[in-house]
């Protein structure tokens, strides 16, 4: 764990709950060095995503998106995503 952050998104997969009963769903793998967090996003509707931001003190990541959907748009956008932990040491991104 990060000596900045309380909460450790390094090597972590979150799946969306909106597409977590898809046969692909909407994953985003992400990884962590120091305050830095980035994912490689795909499923769902989504083939290529990548996103990049920071993380602060309180693991709340703000960061910047490009996704590749199925249907050929093109997705970008900023997003903040407030952590929850869960009892069995899951965390919820909201």
């Amino acid at each position: 764990m990060s000596a900045m952050t309380s909460f450790d998104y390094d090597d972590r997969i979150f799946v969306s709950v909106d597409h977590a009963g898809d046969a692909d769903p909407l994953r985003g793998h992400y990884h962590q060095r120091g305050d830095l967090v980035w994912a490689e996003i795909s499923g769902g509707p989504v083939r290529h995503g990548r996103l990049a931001g920071t993380c602060d003190a309180q693991g709340v990541v703000r960061f910047a998106y490009v996704e590749v959907l199925t249907d050929g748009s093109i997705v970008v956008g900023e997003c903040e995503s407030r952590p929850e932990r869960l009892p069995d040491g899951r965390i919820r991104l909201r």
